[in-house]
């Protein structure tokens, strides 16, 4: 469900129990949902989707599961990539890497890792330009404006 707002959208997934704020252009694409839901404008490409860990430490699991290659020093050297931003809350965990001297559209990603307190959480991948001034804002947007209730 889409609601149209002064300043852009929210999206609800009441499947994976979220809402989330974006701007108007983005458009939503839903065709692997329930697994994941993607929409793409502003310079970025947005990946949302709703996931499950077997382990207690679910920061650990993420280290280990999702970002391994990322986190290692000598990956990262090997494969021309930077991390610019690595942050952990209690709410949220952010990582971002730019993937330098890469010619493709999005050179940039961060990924923003929305706790629950519980085993679940929700993994959103962001990818854009590192020319894209605007990518900061959508970053926060979607940070501020994140939403999880019972699907």
């Amino acid at each position: 469900m889409v609601y149209e707002t002064p300043d852009g959208r929210v999206y609800n997934d009441y499947t994976n129990g979220f809402s989330v704020s974006l701007p108007s252009d983005m458009a939503g694409d839903i065709s692997f949902s329930p697994k994941t839901v993607s929409f793409e404008g502003s310079g970025a490409k947005l990946v949302i989707s709703r996931e499950w860990s077997w382990e207690e430490d679910v920061s650990g699991f993420l280290d280990y599961y999702f970002y391994t290659c990322l986190l290692s020093p000598t990956y990262r050297e090997n494969s021309s990539i930077e991390l610019l931003e690595n942050t952990k809350t209690k709410d949220y965990e952010r990582l971002t890497v730019r993937l330098n001297g890469y010619m493709g559209k999005y050179d940039t990603y961060t990924y923003l890792d929305i706790m629950t307190g519980s085993r679940i959480f929700y993994h959103i991948m962001m990818k854009y330009s590192s020319a894209a001034p605007e990518a900061e804002d959508l970053i926060n947007r979607v940070l501020d404006s994140f939403r999880y209730f019972a699907p």
